[in-house]
């Protein structure tokens, strides 16, 4: 929520995900310009045609990975919402390896 506040402040368009029941709260009192329902529609398709930014994870998953020049997330290394985070994780997902180098060497920008 204080991302989503703090992006607000600064002027920025924001796009979040929430399920159905939450559309009119992030909508009405958040003041978020576009929800993505993540129980009926695809949450990377629609980031994708946003063409963002950056995008501020606090879920966790690989699927937005490289689709914005920055991303941030609060929640370490998860594959995926269900799924516990952890150094396993880095033998079985690549693509964590990746995150891991292009955050930490690269300077915080990815661009697979």
């Amino acid at each position: 929520m204080y991302a989503i506040f703090m992006a607000k402040a600064w002027g920025w368009k924001v796009l979040t995900s929430c399920s159905g029941r939450n559309v009119d709260f992030v909508t009405n009192t958040m003041g978020v310009d576009e929800v993505v329902n993540y129980t009926v529609e695809s949450v990377p398709g629609r980031v994708k045609a946003w063409k963002l930014d950056a995008i501020v994870d606090c879920v966790g998953g690989t699927e937005c990975l490289g689709i914005a020049k920055r991303y941030v997330t609060i929640v370490g290394d998860k594959t995926a919402r269900a799924n516990m985070g952890g150094s396993l994780l880095y033998l079985l997902y690549p693509r964590v390896v990746l995150r891991w180098f292009w955050e930490v060497r690269m300077g915080g920008e990815i661009r697979l």
